[in-house]
């Protein structure tokens, strides 16, 4: 008797243990590890400027729609189309959808979403997104409220952004598919040492129309800090 119940318990413990290893490898799919996150990126002084990359929060809703907002004659045209006027677009409610969205997101380590800080304010978003770690490589997007377009803050956030993609993230290759009007973003990306590699034909759908998109990409070598 003593041996059946023996035999059932290891029987028990052993469907126990292979449930368990499926449920981490289902897990470890899903829910990838992710050491680059949460991460506060900086701060680093520039030019009387205090510039840092922090995990982007709900709370950062009216910045949003304000800075938003006030600079659709510059955004809207790299936009992603959408019918509705831009007051209704652009709202809290968009920006939490949004943001709970990419948070979601980075909890499965699938992307990084950043808020630009700047001298203590929001000023813009760095996303790094499509994380793939079984090839080393992610997609940047980034919008820069208009107070703090200058080149400085842009090539210093997205230096601050690059040395964690490839120290802490471990990543090899970082895309940014750029408008081929985007004549400033493509001069960021130039400086910080993205290289241009072609031209994505119809790639996205902004500003009312499908547009060409360039792509620009570096590579951890290309990288210097």
């Amino acid at each position: 008797m003593n041996g059946i119940r023996e035999r059932v318990a290891l029987g028990i413990g052993g469907r126990l243990a292979r449930v368990r290893r499926v449920s981490h490898a289902i897990r470890s799919r899903m829910y990838p590890d992710h050491p680059g996150w949460p991460a506060v990126l900086g701060p680093v002084q520039v030019r009387q400027r205090r510039i840092a990359l922090r995990p982007a929060q709900m709370d950062d809703a009216a910045a949003w729609v304000a800075a938003v907002r006030e600079d659709r004659a510059s955004l809207e045209r790299w936009w992603r189309t959408d019918p509705r006027p831009w007051h209704e677009r652009i709202t809290t409610r968009e920006w939490r959808a949004q943001c709970e969205g990419l948070l979601r997101a980075a909890r499965r380590g699938y992307a990084l979403p950043f808020a630009l800080v700047v001298d203590g304010r929001f000023a813009g978003q760095f996303t790094l997104d499509r994380i793939d770690r079984a090839h080393g490589a992610a997609e940047v997007g980034v919008w820069v409220a208009r107070d703090y377009r200058d080149g400085v803050v842009v090539v210093t956030a997205m230096r601050l952004l690059l040395q964690h993609a490839f120290g802490a993230l471990g990543l090899y290759r970082v895309v940014a598919p750029i408008d081929v009007d985007n004549r400033p973003a493509a001069a960021a990306a130039a400086r910080v040492g993205f290289r241009r590699e072609g031209v994505m034909r119809g790639y996205l759908d902004v500003g009312g129309q499908r547009r060409d998109h360039v792509l620009w990409a570096i590579l951890r070598e290309d990288f210097t800090s």
